[in-house]
């Protein structure tokens, strides 16, 4: 799996990823995410844009869940952008719904991004 961090709004962080989601790219992604996300003096949230995402498997569903506690823990949401429908039917299944939002596109997810960071709840999956 290939993926770039990049600052798209202030305190707005997309992570774009390619490819799959597996064992191999569990650890260096959480790692990266969570020193990405240290270095922000003010941090809103995360968008993972997933619209390149090929599979994901229990290991990348394990470092999806390290993403989200990291995230959480530096005070910020998260949302995904464009996951495949295979893809959605798995994170649905394992409840990354409860704790995350999902959208169509990246314009999209920072838009429920400042929606669920004000609100501090979710504001539904959007698809």
């Amino acid at each position: 799996m290939e993926f770039v961090l990049r600052e798209e709004a202030p305190g707005c962080v997309v992570l774009q990823c390619n490819g799959g989601l597996s064992w191999e790219a569990r650890d260096h992604l959480a790692a990266s995410v969570e020193q990405y996300v240290q270095r922000r003096e003010s941090f809103r949230g995360l968008v993972i844009d997933m619209a390149s995402v090929e599979y994901v498997n229990s290991a990348g569903v394990g470092a999806l869940f390290q993403v989200e506690q990291c995230v959480r823990a530096a005070g910020g949401c998260l949302t995904f952008a464009g996951t495949m429908p295979t893809i959605q039917r798995l994170l649905d299944t394992v409840g990354m719904q409860r704790m995350a939002n999902f959208a169509g596109d990246v314009p999209t997810a920072m838009t429920c991004l400042d929606e669920r960071k004000s609100s501090q709840t979710p504001v539904g999956a959007k698809r």
